[in-house]
């Protein structure tokens, strides 16, 4: 009499390693990293390089504190002010192109080459470009950020609406699903993570060029402080509001960009608040 061989038993990692020590080994492996840029920076301005020409983290974070409380409240909002309104007109207007892209032959042969267009252009020229056209008033950085970002969220919305799986769409066209139910229940869930990684990288890119028009072309922003630090041969206040940029921009993007595209994806794991 033969006995039939046990299957074997495939355990996932996560029942192995439980998720929160995953996310702890995460963070201290995050931790480590920012305390060994410290330490490396710490040692160049020490050992090897001018500390008036690479200023020590100490310095650097006494710097953000003062500038914490004096400036940084003002040009921190005029930045995210541009960058807010900028997001919000390039990321309609490249859904509505990507999508079109997607669904129409012809709407695709019409933008494909002039997307390329912009997306091969340098940002720089761009910004330039329209500064010289517009001025220093608050239209023309708003119009170089939607300018220079729209494409990528174009170009991601085009290939989310060609990922459509169009089996399922016909599937549920046959099981009599109404045209509201396919496109919440199927297409709308296909879309989410091209749609969330348009935004996530739109938004990156957005506060990048927000910055960079300031710096050319603003009396106020972060951008500006970049170039009056610049101009003022202040390394250290210069390194100051780069810290600040970081840290703000980490902020806006994993504490609030994140947790509300985790709550909107929060069906995939089937937790609810």
């Amino acid at each position: 009499m033969s006995v039939a061989a046990e299957p074997d038993i495939v355990v996932p990692v996560g029942d192995i390693l439980p998720p929160r020590s995953v996310t702890g080994s995460r963070q201290m492996a995050r931790l480590a990293g920012y305390v060994s840029v410290v330490v490396v920076w710490q040692g160049l301005s020490t050992f090897l390089v001018n500390p008036a020409i690479l200023p020590p983290p100490l310095k650097i974070a006494a710097r953000m504190v003062e500038i914490a409380r004096n400036e940084l409240l003002t040009h921190f909002s005029a930045t995210l002010l541009k960058a807010v309104i900028s997001l919000v007109i390039l990321y309609v207007l490249g859904a509505v192109v990507g999508i079109l892209m997607g669904v129409s032959p012809w709407a695709e042969a019409f933008f494909r080459n002039w997307v390329t267009l912009m997306m091969s252009l340098p940002g720089i020229l761009i910004v330039l470009v329209v500064i010289l056209v517009f001025g220093l008033n608050t239209v023309g950085p708003i119009v170089a950020v939607v300018l220079v970002v729209f494409p990528f969220v174009t170009v991601n919305l085009w290939e989310g609406v060609k990922a459509v799986p169009h089996d399922l769409v016909e599937m549920a066209r046959a099981f009599g699903a109404s045209r509201r139910k396919i496109l919440r229940h199927v297409v709308l869930p296909a879309l989410a993570p091209f749609m969330f990684t348009a935004l996530t990288y739109a938004f990156a890119l957005t506060w990048k060029i927000a910055m960079l028009t300031e710096l050319f072309g603003s009396t106020s922003g972060m951008g500006y402080m970049f170039r009056l630090s610049f101009a003022l041969f202040s390394v250290t206040s210069l390194l100051a509001w780069a810290m600040w940029s970081f840290l703000l921009f980490m902020f806006l993007e994993r504490v609030i960009l994140q947790r509300q595209i985790a709550r909107f994806f929060r069906w995939r794991t089937g937790t609810y608040d």
